[in-house]
């Protein structure tokens, strides 16, 4: 048996529409013994005409999003910039229940996954971890890529492998290092005040500034291998040690690094123990170093 209905569509994007269905056969006995229910769920899939589109350069590190020689790496976490990544006012982000079934930041969220190919070497897409998605941004942790050239080419897929229904977007070029170290700030813009705290978790802040001899955590991305590693995705149970180790400079100083390594619980997120040394009050730039490639310029620390 087949039910016919009449539907208009929206005027305009308003996301999802999910339709549902409920249906009862009876054996009309006047009573409920015997009958049976029976429901049904059915979600619009996405609009050809709203496929999307990345900005040239939109790919970036998302702890230093702009200035020059801001790459990204393998399992950094990065910022992806476009629009109609998903229906308008859209912010999506990860909830427990999205992890997959190894708990896992999943490689699909929203109906949209990222797609990483490192040509020539390695044409074989590889999916990034996807934390958040947005209309016009997608937060995500780069996968590891086997065959690691200059560059790397990304493109959004929304419903992936459903065949005709399958949309893609434009594909654009990243440059990608092996690390490409960088500290977080307070208002995400890369520069100004580290994403720091006190041993008691506080934020560092002008009112609330770092003394010598304390010791700080800072917060950065894009640091490289750990020991014990963990594969992208992975919520770290516990610390690990970065394999290339760290140093530190505050204010033009040594600062020594009692840890260096992840930040348990975070995929992708590294934290550095730090004391704070002899240094005057006021902002003092602050520099992480590993591998010989240092952290970017014009992140300060106040001290007190």
């Amino acid at each position: 048996m087949q039910f016919r209905v009449n539907w208009r569509a929206p005027s305009g994007d308003v996301g999802d529409v999910i339709f549902n269905a409920v249906a009862m056969s009876t054996n009309a006995d006047g009573g409920t013994i015997g009958d049976r229910i029976a429901t049904a769920q059915a979600i619009s899939l996405y609009a050809p005409s709203n496929t999307p589109q990345l900005n040239t350069n939109g790919a970036v590190n998302a702890a230093a999003p702009t200035g020059p020689g801001r790459s990204i790496a393998p399992r950094a976490l990065i910022s992806i910039f476009g629009v109609k990544l998903a229906a308008p006012n859209t912010f999506r982000a990860i909830q427990a229940t999205d992890l997959d079934t190894q708990d896992r930041i999943p490689t699909e969220l929203n109906r949209i996954s990222v797609e990483f190919t490192s040509p020539p070497g390695d044409l074989v897409p590889r999916l990034g971890r996807i934390l958040f998605v947005g209309d016009k941004q997608i937060n995500l942790q780069v996968p590891d890529l086997p065959s690691l050239g200059d560059t790397v080419q990304i493109q959004a897929v929304i419903n992936r492998d459903q065949g005709q229904n399958e949309i893609r977007s434009n594909v654009i070029t990243s440059d990608i290092r092996q690390i490409a170290p960088a500290l977080f700030t307070r208002d995400s813009s890369g520069t100004g005040a580290a994403a720091a705290t006190h041993a008691n978790g506080q934020l560092i802040s002008t009112a609330n500034p770092a003394r010598t001899g304390e010791i700080i955590s800072v917060y950065g991305n894009g640091f490289g291998q750990t020991n014990p590693a963990f594969q992208p995705g992975e919520l770290p149970s516990s610390p690990a040690n970065l394999v290339a180790g760290a140093t530190a400079e505050i204010g033009g100083m040594v600062a020594t690094v009692s840890y260096a390594g992840v930040a348990p619980g975070f995929a992708g997120l590294y934290q550095f123990n730090v004391r704070v040394p002899s240094l005057s009050a006021g902002d003092h730039a602050i520099f992480i170093r590993t591998a010989s490639v240092v952290t970017q310029p014009g992140v300060t620390i106040r001290v007190q």
